[in-house]
Order: structure tokens, then C-alpha cells, then sequence
């Protein structure tokens, strides 16, 4: 088991060093470059990030994506952090639910409104959020990372906090279903 673990943990980072190869053309793409450069405004690059997400299916490899092309010089981490919040709502476990039980469907789309929650409460302030990791952080593709780590925490700790208000809306959606 442990084996295993370590064998796909290895295998994220060579996959990520194989994008990165791939990558650096990507930055003489006018197309590419023109993308990128739209995501500089926080709500832009938040639904950059949404839109990521729905194609490649992993929060993991867009947070590892947006890190490579930062310490590529192709995104400045300014960019890529309101990317790598916006990757966060994702649809992976709605996609996964689909042919699962009705629990499944439910934790997945309390999943998603958690998500939901979380990066509209950062919306206002991510400019600012960004600015300020990267500032403190120092390296810029160590500030992706971090920014991504604060969200989590300040979401589950938002979460925690609130848990008795989202447990009620949930209940709510689930009696309005079982009603339809």
C-alpha cells in the first residue's frame, strides 16, 4: 500500500516535469499568451481557473500547471493565484457522483457549494490576497502554493464555524428533492 502511494505521488511530480517540458513553447503562442494575460483581473482568472478545472478534472494539476508557468516567467503568481482559487469550485466530484448513490450526489454537491461559497467570499479581496502572499512569500511559485494552502484552511475553518447553517440548507435541498 505504502508502495503504491509512493509510486503515484512520484509519478504526479514526473508528469508535471513532462508539462513543463511541453510548456515552454506554449509561451511564443500568441493565443496562449492572450489567455493568460486575461486572467489578470481576480474574477477573470477565477473563471480561467473554473474552466481549466472542467477540462483537465484535477485541482491538483492546475495548482501544479499554474506553479510551473509562474516560475516559467509565462503567468506572474499575481495571475495564477486567482486561477488556482477559481480551480477550486471544479466539477470533478459532481462528474464522479453521476452514476453513484444519492448520498454521493449529495456530499458531492455540498462539495461544490462549500467551493462555491469559498471563492466568492475571496472574490473581493483576491486581488489584494494575491498581492499580499506574494509579497510575503518571497518565491513566486512558493506564493501559488501558499495561496492555495490559505484558502483551504480559511475555508475549512469557515466551515467548521458555520457547519449548523450549511447542515440546514442542505436538509432543505434535500426535502425539496425527495419532494420533486
Amino acid at each position: 500500500m505504502l508502495g503504491k502511494a509512493a509510486f503515484y505521488f512520484g509519478f504526479i511530480f514526473f508528469s508535471l516535469d513532462v508539462v513543463s517540458v511541453t510548456l515552454k513553447p506554449l509561451a511564443q503562442n500568441p493565443v496562449f499568451v492572450e489567455v493568460l494575460s486575461r486572467s489578470t483581473t481576480p474574477f477573470m482568472g477565477a473563471l480561467v481557473g473554473m474552466v481549466i478545472i472542467a477540462i483537465v478534472q484535477s485541482s491538483s494539476i492546475t495548482t501544479g500547471l499554474s506553479i510551473l508557468l509562474v516560475q516559467q516567467n509565462i503567468l506572474p503568481a499575481t495571475a495564477a493565484i486567482p486561477i488556482v482559487i477559481g480551480a477550486n469550485i471544479g466539477t470533478t466530484a459532481l462528474v464522479a457522483s453521476i452514476k453513484m448513490q444519492k448520498t454521493a450526489r449529495r456530499v458531492a454537491v455540498a462539495n461544490l457549494c462549500f467551493n462555491m461559497f469559498g471563492v466568492l467570499l475571496f472574490l473581493p479581496f483576491l486581488g489584494w490576497f494575491a498581492a499580499k502572499v506574494v509579497e510575503s512569500a518571497g518565491d513566486p511559485g512558493m506564493a501559488v502554493a501558499w495561496a492555495q494552502l490559505i484558502f483551504n484552511a480559511v475555508m475549512t475553518l469557515a466551515v467548521l464555524l458555520l457547519l449548523r447553517i450549511f447542515q440546514r440548507h442542505l436538509e432543505r435541498f434535500d426535502a425539496s428533492e425527495e419532494r420533486a
